[in-house]
């Protein structure tokens, strides 16, 4: 561990301790906070180690969504790492209640294929993929836009929203984050703890 990310992980620690002292009103969310929070659809798809997920499994712990697909040259990368990099923030009892879920867009990409993607972020990152249909239905529900390009070949990419989904332990989607919102890492990994600690 880094001086930095010793210094950062100390500050969000102190910041969160200070704010469950002293309440939620005092507390700015660093995400973008959906203003009717409502249930998460459940999610069922084919995970990355070919068994089925359902996102009610997931409950007692935070999980944070985010849309893509395996051939994505730049955007999907970003957001995966600094994904990992938020989780690395966290303390590791913390961190085990924190769920990254990917879900892609691409029904090209299979469980073998978002597996090995995925472990180049992290090993304990999740992906889902499914059938045309399925895949639509979820980002439907969840506000996930994307359209596949009529190109062939390596110019046959998906483009597609960016926004990070948080849910929380209760099963309610809570907040959203851009790519730029992601790259706060300390921020980021400050509103899991406050939201750990409801």
């Amino acid at each position: 561990m880094n001086y930095r990310s010793a210094v950062s992980r100390l500050v969000a620690w102190l910041l969160i301790c200070f704010l469950t002292c002293c309440g939620n009103d005092l507390y700015a969310w660093h995400g973008n906070v959906i203003a009717r929070s409502r249930k998460a659809i459940p999610i069922v798809l084919t995970q990355s180690d070919g068994t089925l997920l359902s996102l009610v499994q997931a409950r007692n712990s935070l999980v944070l969504l985010s849309f893509g697909f395996t051939r994505c040259p730049n955007v999907c990368p970003s957001i995966l790492a600094n994904l990992a990099a938020v989780c690395r923030e966290l303390p590791i009892r913390e961190r085990k209640r924190v769920s990254v879920v990917f879900v892609s867009v691409d029904p090209k990409d299979d469980a073998a294929t978002l597996a090995a993607y995925l472990r180049m972020f992290d090993a304990g990152f999740t992906g889902l993929t499914g059938s045309r249909d399925e895949i639509a239905a979820v980002a439907r529900a969840y506000g996930a836009a994307y359209k596949e390009s009529q190109a062939s070949g390596p110019d046959d990419l998906i483009d597609h929203s960016t926004d990070t989904l948080l849910i929380d332990a209760t099963g309610m989607l809570r907040m959203s984050y851009s790519m730029d919102q992601l790259r706060e890492h300390a921020a980021v990994a400050a509103d899991l703890l406050r939201m750990l600690s409801e």
